[in-house]
């Protein structure tokens, strides 16, 4: 068996698009919000290290790997929770967004990053399925009521089902909350991004539609712009990605749901049946009429005999 690592959520995933893009905007002071295990971090912080730049990561649960990067290779570590742990942060040349998936949070911190005249790029992870349309809370708490979707903790997603399914999908296990409903306004990532869009003028965006969706915002006048396109710009919204990631999620979801598989079996097997059964009759009908066109009207059986 191959030691791979599967193709599952890691930002790491995309970094034949990043680093180039990092190195065409001529990037050297990182901030990544969302460090999670720390496995990119490394990546960030080794690319940094050799360019003479920096890495800064926001982590309210940093682990053992954050600290060795701490002394190995220079991480700057905020213990804490954005958009809260950007206050007082000097601006940065480049952004990883991918903390807290939720529309509260994301667009604080897209309002952070893009504050008076400042021109990063911005890598935001989760702008396709699941979370793009619904919001995902670790600490609903840390929300603002007037901004939190009603959630639940219990049930989970899946594609097509604007709802929750109940023992299916994509779970939190009590780890954290989802949206009750996908879709409307406030509610998810990618639709953070896009009334960010609607507000500011001059921006750009780009979106990778696989591996939950990679998105990259930044000036569109950046003299870096054109670069940037060059690098991302033929994966942008590609119909071919968008299809393998349907079909990844699908995958996904019968490896953690046995049912789900064994449901879609039995769903296939009815379809297939009933379309047998249209294809019969269909020839059938093409048959009766091949024998009325050879035997002619004449030779039926009650038909008048020709004078």
């Amino acid at each position: 068996m191959s030691d791979t690592p599967l193709l599952l959520h890691s930002l790491r995933e995309f970094s034949s698009l990043i680093f180039p893009s990092l190195e065409a905007a001529g990037a050297r002071r990182i901030l990544e919000i969302g460090s999670e295990a720390g496995t990119f971090t490394r990546e960030l912080c080794a690319w940094a290290a050799e360019r003479g730049g920096s890495v800064t990561a926001i982590e309210p649960l940093p682990c053992e790997e954050h600290r060795l990067l701490q002394r190995d290779l220079g991480l700057e570590l905020i213990e804490g929770k954005s958009p809260h742990a950007l206050e007082g942060l000097a601006p940065f040349d480049a952004y990883f967004i991918d903390g807290d998936h939720n529309h509260w949070c994301v667009s604080a911190e897209l309002r952070h990053a893009f504050a008076g005249d400042d021109a990063p790029l911005v890598f935001l992870h989760d702008v396709a399925w699941p979370w793009a349309r619904r919001d995902l809370y670790y600490e609903p708490n840390d929300i603002p009521a007037t901004h939190r979707q009603p959630f639940s903790y219990d049930g989970g997603v899946e594609p097509g089902n604007p709802g929750l399914v109940r023992g299916g999908g994509f779970r939190g296990e009590n780890a954290f909350a989802y949206a009750k409903h996908e879709g409307g306004a406030e509610n998810g990532v990618l639709t953070a991004v896009e009334d960010l869009l609607a507000e500011r003028d001059g921006l750009a965006f780009l979106r990778v539609p696989a591996i939950f969706g990679l998105g990259l915002l930044f000036r569109a006048d950046a003299p870096w712009a054109s670069d940037v396109r060059s690098i991302v710009g033929p994966l942008h919204e590609n119909e071919l990605l968008e299809s393998m990631e349907r079909n990844r999620i699908e995958l996904f979801l019968r490896a953690i749901d046995p049912h789900r598989f064994h449901a879609g079996q039995d769903r296939a097997g009815t379809a297939l049946v009933v379309a047998q059964q249209r294809e019969i009759e269909q020839l059938e009908g093409e048959l009766a009429q091949l024998r009325l066109e050879q035997v002619g009207p004449g030779h039926l059986r009650g038909a008048a005999p020709a004078t």
